[in-house]
């Protein structure tokens, strides 16, 4: 079911055609010494983005893939509908 899950989260998010194992976000990849090669993300200014900020981004791009529907966002995402709805909700306020 993980593995499942990280699948369809790849497709969501990938705009090329082939899925490579670097697009996949695998809990068991070794970390690399010299960090040098990899970034972490940044927002278009720059700034280093926030786990938050980056899960936002993340639930925002499923939503739109799957033209706005939560039961099918909240699949995709590997969450609980009601989980889906109460990340929604807190980003309102």
């Amino acid at each position: 079911r993980e593995l499942e899950n990280c699948m369809e989260s790849a497709v969501v998010i990938m705009d090329e055609a082939m899925i490579g194992p670097h697009d996949l976000p695998l809990p068991e990849r070794p970390l690399s010494l010299d960090s040098t090669t990899e970034r972490p993300p940044e927002s278009s200014g720059g700034r280093i983005l926030t786990l938050a900020e980056m899960e936002r981004r993340h639930i925002e791009r499923v939503l739109a893939h799957v033209g706005g529907n939560q039961t099918a966002a909240a699949k995709l995402l590997g969450i609980g509908r009601n989980t889906l709805g109460r990340k929604l909700k807190a980003y309102e306020e």
